[in-house]
């Protein structure tokens, strides 16, 4: 009986790692898919944003490393890559796009991050180790694979990699932090709806001048006083939304030749395009965090100041009773001391 219920537990079990492995295959395909379609293009596979990036960290966040997430990244990339390339770029490609996730996720973890990105800590080791430190896995093996293992006009190892290692970073960047506050999103504004209000009328107005600034003016900085508003006014739950809404309607517009990307060759555009989303996201980022230190470090200070009246208050309640009786004593009438005359004196 007792071998037999373990036979039940072991299938479950495997069942349970099997499901998780296809959900996340599945997730990092349509994160390939998206960003296949969305971004702008340098050559297949190659794209100015790769969304699986920061979809693969976000996944190892959450579910860890031990529950069998990363095969899932392993099937979702070489599903996406096969149809595009022979199989040897394909399988190198693969493992640069497993290897790069997984060593930013171990390294995350051995530098205590936190999800929250709540301390500036967190978003160093965010921005320095899991974007640009790990990425340059994924994109040292896929510019090998794109210049060497492929059929075609290569257009050279080095703007490869730069336009591969940055599409990764920017990636992690903008992607992770937007879908890591959406998981707890119930709580990232508040129970008010003036903040949700608020909230919208911010995603509203950030859509519409990023619209108007890239396909008409070309203003491309018009875009930094609302990621301000964001940080400021709701810290990463803000910036992580605007971040993604300006850096694809940037995409959209280099990859059309929209504004300021209209006659520049594509390499050209593609390096505009990752140096303005990468100053937007990493301001964003950064300021996000440095205004919920203040708040938090501003809060602790208040509730100190607090604790220490209240203190003082009890304190002086404690001594008041020996104060009214002091009091009391003072008001008390004394008779006059009378001096006794001694006999000698006469």
């Amino acid at each position: 009986m007792g071998s037999a219920w373990t036979h039940r537990d072991q299938l479950s079990a495997g069942g349970v790692i099997g499901l998780r492995i296809l959900g996340v295959a599945l997730a990092y395909y349509l994160a390939a898919v998206v960003g296949l379609l969305l971004s702008a293009p340098f050559g297949d596979p190659v794209r100015s944003l790769w969304i699986p990036a920061g979809v693969a960290l976000v996944c190892l966040l959450t579910l860890g490393l031990r529950t069998w997430t990363w095969p899932g990244i392993a099937i979702g990339s070489l599903a996406a890559t096969v149809p595009l390339l022979p199989p040897a770029a394909a399988l190198l490609i693969t493992l640069g796009n497993t290897l790069a996730p997984v060593c930013a996720y171990v390294l995350l973890r051995s530098v205590d991050f936190r999800k929250e990105l709540d301390r500036l800590r967190d978003t160093l080791a965010l921005v320095l180790i899991a974007a640009f430190g790990a990425m340059t896995i994924s994109a040292t093996l896929g510019a090998v694979a794109i210049t060497f293992l492929t059929v075609g006009e290569p257009a050279g190892f080095l703007a490869v990699w730069a336009v591969w290692w940055s599409s990764d970073v920017l990636g992690v960047l903008v992607v992770t932090p937007f879908l890591l506050v959406l998981l707890r999103v119930r709580g990232a504004f508040g129970a008010g709806w003036v903040r949700w209000l608020e909230m919208a009328l911010l995603l509203l107005v950030t859509f519409t001048v990023s619209m108007a600034a890239t396909r008409s003016f070309g203003l491309l900085f018009l875009a930094f006083p609302l990621v301000i508003w964001a940080a400021w006014r709701f810290q990463l739950p803000g910036v992580a939304p605007c971040n993604l809404i300006v850096s694809g309607i940037a995409i959209d517009a280099a990859g059309h030749g929209y504004g300021l990307f209209a006659g520049r060759p594509l390499l050209a555009n593609i390096m505009i395009l990752q140096v303005f989303d990468g100053t937007v996201v990493l301001s964003g980022l950064f300021l996000a965090v440095v205004i919920t230190a203040w708040r938090k470090s501003r809060a602790e200070i208040e509730q100190a100041v607090a604790t220490l009246t209240d203190a003082l208050a009890r304190l002086q309640d404690s001594m008041l009773p020996g104060q009214k009786y002091l009091s009391m004593m003072r008001d008390i009438p004394h008779e006059p001391e009378v001096r006794k005359q001694n006999p000698d004196d006469d």
